[in-house]
């Protein structure tokens, strides 16, 4: 079939009682527009928000800040990629849609999955290092072992996912050309694999901090509040499930071009919550920023910051001066134990979210 020849056939015959509309089909086009405004909005100001906390009032950034702008310009890429592919026909029935215009959505559908896979995995990363920081004490333990083996099973996972888009057709033209001479996997199973991977993932984003929120010792209110902070990851998993419910319909019928529309939209609402999830727990420590006035006391000296344990650029054990006096330091003999209670903290010394990372101090005394 010539190129002439494929702009005037429909990709799909249309079911009985309907006709062929390439002119002004029914379409998803206002559902693309609305997602892609809505949640690149929301990204870009959870990632600039999250930046400002971290240099601003925390004055650590950290390695899951530049993951998560490398998956958020991933995420406004691959939006891009399918804002163009609606301009060819994606969100409108395969009937009212040329050929040519479907192998341009297919291309681009394959395109958009390759990226997905980097993107989503980027997000979670940071996700999981944060969470790390923030729960997870020393190198052993339950805890410690369950972060690490979902973080170090997501990585190999979506980086061989992503290879599986890749080479679904050699030669890759194969992908949306099916004259062309070559052989192809089924993709159904790549795509089906990603989406189940995102919901277990994102189940064991929500258990991990969640499981040790029940166990501090605080008030019920306190864990609840705190769960439903860190329980904010909870976005993505709705999004994950739902768009694991399209991608089972997608496998389940000839009309790509329509089929396909819903999967997308959905899996970059499952990006953005899980930006949001990373984003919304320092907002404590915003507003109490703002309500002290928007000034740079919260910096002490040393560089060490009262608004995140662990978190300060220099927040190392210093030594005190001899001339150093303060009631909230205490003379200590061999082998005392030492136990820093609330008592001893000044006002305005508690973390954002009234959590403090516990470590345990072994201290040599020369006496």
């Amino acid at each position: 079939m010539t190129a002439t020849d494929l702009d005037k056939v429909p990709g799909l015959q249309p079911p009985p009682g309907y006709v062929t509309n390439f002119d002004n089909p029914p379409n998803l086009n206002k559902w693309m527009y609305l997602t892609a405004a809505v949640c690149l909005s929301l990204s870009i100001f959870a990632v600039i928000f999250r930046l400002f906390v971290k240099a601003r009032i925390l004055r650590a950034m950290q390695l899951e800040e530049l993951i998560l702008i490398l998956s958020v310009m991933g995420l406004i890429s691959w939006t891009g990629m399918m804002i163009k592919s609606t301009a060819w026909g994606q969100g409108v029935h395969m009937w009212n849609v040329p050929e040519s215009h479907v192998m341009h959505i297919i291309e681009f559908s394959n395109l958009i999955e390759v990226v997905y896979c980097p993107t989503i995995l980027g997000a979670k990363v940071a996700m999981l290092l944060q969470i790390k920081r923030i729960f997870v004490v020393g190198k052993k333990g339950t805890l410690y072992w369950m972060h690490e083996v979902i973080l170090w099973l997501n990585i190999p996972t979506y980086l061989g996912l992503m290879l599986s888009f890749i080479f679904t057709c050699i030669p890759r033209k194969k992908i949306w050309d099916p004259s062309v001479p070559g052989h192809c996997a089924s993709s159904s199973a790549s795509l089906i694999a990603s989406s189940v991977l995102n919901v277990l993932s994102d189940v064991s984003m929500l258990v991990l901090p969640v499981a040790v929120i029940m166990q501090l010792q605080l008030p019920t209110k306190s864990k609840i509040v705190l769960s439903i902070i860190f329980g904010t990851s909870v976005l993505s998993i709705v999004s994950s499930v739902i768009r694991l419910v399209y991608s089972v319909l997608l496998t389940q019928t000839e009309d790509f071009t329509y089929a396909i529309m819903p999967v997308g939209l959905w899996a970059i609402a499952e990006v953005t919550s899980v930006t949001l999830s990373g984003a919304i727990p320092l907002l404590p420590g915003f507003v109490k920023f703002v309500r002290n006035g928007n000034d740079s006391s919260g910096q002490r000296s040393g560089g060490a910051s009262h608004w995140g344990a662990g978190y300060g650029k220099n927040s190392k054990i210093q030594p005190l001066s001899s001339k150093a006096s303060n009631s909230r330091y205490y003379p200590m003999d061999s082998e005392t134990e030492a136990i820093v209670h609330a008592d001893a903290l000044k006002e305005g010394d508690a973390v954002p979210l009234g959590i403090m990372k516990t470590v345990h101090v072994q201290a040599t005394y020369d006496g």
